[in-house]
């Protein structure tokens, strides 16, 4: 099923991929609240230009917001959607590994590896995403050190922490 089974393609009605997310439950995916209107998400694809055997679609019968997320703030606080997956009715959800959601403040510890993946944007200009899935190592850094850091860039109009100092 591949090194991160439970990463997840969420694709508009015409099966093109705007967003990624994470399965947190056999039938539901946590993604980002400013994900646009998605109609299906796809498990176990790591191109996202190739069906396999290991990759499994579902059909989208919900979603939900944060309820604090401002969707006309550019602040990214509550970014998060839950989105339900369904099937057409035959009662089919995921037998994938999903993802843990970690229930202690204490973990990660600040300097600790980490490791972040997706189809994210490689050109900015074109607003084109990659379809292999990328994955990469980074250090932990806490929310308060993050915000002081100078080491900003910008995409679109959400600013983002390339390092700090």
């Amino acid at each position: 099923m591949g090194r991160y089974p439970y990463l997840a393609s969420l694709r508009t009605v015409d099966s093109f991929h705007k967003c990624g997310g994470a399965l947190v439950a056999r039938d539901v995916v946590l993604t980002a609240a400013h994900c646009p209107e998605i109609s299906s998400v796809v498990l176990g694809q790591h191109d996202r230009r190739i069906s396999t055997a290991a990759s499994e679609r579902f059909e989208v019968t919900d979603t939900v917001a944060h309820p604090r997320y401002d969707f006309s703030s550019q602040d990214m606080s509550y970014d998060l959607k839950l989105v339900k997956l369904g099937d057409g009715g035959t009662s089919r959800i995921s037998k994938r590994e999903f993802l843990r959601l970690n229930k202690w403040g204490t973990v990660p510890v600040p300097g600790e590896a980490l490791t972040v993946m997706g189809w994210g944007v490689v050109s900015v200009l074109k607003k084109e995403t990659s379809p292999i899935l990328k994955a990469t190592m980074t250090n932990y850094v806490p929310n308060d050190i993050c915000a002081q850091s100078k080491g900003t860039f910008t995409i679109g109009d959400f600013n983002y922490v390339s390092s700090y100092t």
